[in-house]
């Protein structure tokens, strides 16, 4: 599942051991054997952001949030736009059983409830729901992140794609619509 780093070098010698180490632990369910083999493969490659983005899943399995939030925007730092949410998008691959990332989840959402204040639990939720395809409640979690840490130029980016993303849709949506008066029968003329 690794994805070339942001230079096109793949992962190299023990690095690539590590990170194949933890995506077997991490689909068995052993989520701290991943972040320790993907914390080690990290140390020789640091700015491969896939790894980091896989690093991020595995530290919100483990309910560090906060790092959770941090290995994703350095990610997002790091790759282009369009690998962002390579992770989270594909996550029945690095899942062994898909539905254990739910649980993941709702862990992440009692937090941001628990302590509605930090930006970074508003930043991690608004990033988990944006690559599940819930733009609308992603915004809503950016922007509330946002009140508390205006100075968050990552969240702030990650918001504007979010916020394109709701334009995009609802103008294909208006013009998918038919037009006004399609829906009056069609007259006849003797």
């Amino acid at each position: 599942m690794i994805a070339p780093t942001a230079q096109g070098d793949a992962p190299q010698g023990n690095s690539a051991a590590y990170v194949d180490n933890g995506e077997r632990e991490f689909r068995e369910g052993d989520y701290k054997g991943a972040i320790y083999s993907w914390k080690h493969a990290l140390a020789d490659d640091s700015d491969n952001g896939v790894l980091l983005l896989m690093y991020s899943q595995g530290l919100l399995a483990t309910g560090q949030y906060n790092q959770s939030a941090g290995a994703a925007q350095r990610a997002i730092e790091i790759l282009p736009e369009e690998h962002w949410g390579v992770v989270v998008e594909n996550f029945r691959e690095l899942y062994g059983r898909p539905q254990d990332y739910t649980p993941h989840l709702r862990a992440l959402e009692k937090a941001v409830k628990d302590k509605p204040e930090d930006p970074a639990l508003r930043f991690l939720a608004g990033y988990h729901y944006h690559f599940l395809g819930y733009p609308k409640q992603a915004l809503d979690q950016l922007d509330k992140g946002l009140k508390k840490a205006p100075q968050d130029l990552v969240m702030r980016k990650l918001r504007e794609r979010v916020a394109a993303k709701i334009k995009a849709d609802e103008a294909k949506a208006e013009k998918a619509k038919p037009p006004a008066d399609a829906s009056k029968p069609i007259e006849s003329t003797p």
